[in-house]
């Protein structure tokens, strides 16, 4: 099993994908926004997170 250090936040989805958009790479991310009251993912973090 990998285990990531918590420690280091170069291993982040958020900036591996922003790493990449800024060599000019289209990103694109699909996100739905899911009923909270069967499961709660989070989708509007998200949506902030990578805006």
């Amino acid at each position: 099993m990998l285990i990531r250090p918590t420690d280091d936040e170069t291993f982040r989805v958020d900036n591996l994908l922003g790493k990449l958009a800024d060599e000019d790479v289209r990103v694109y991310v699909m996100i739905f926004k899911e009923d909270s009251f069967a499961i709660g993912l989070s989708s509007l973090y998200t949506k902030r997170i990578l805006i």
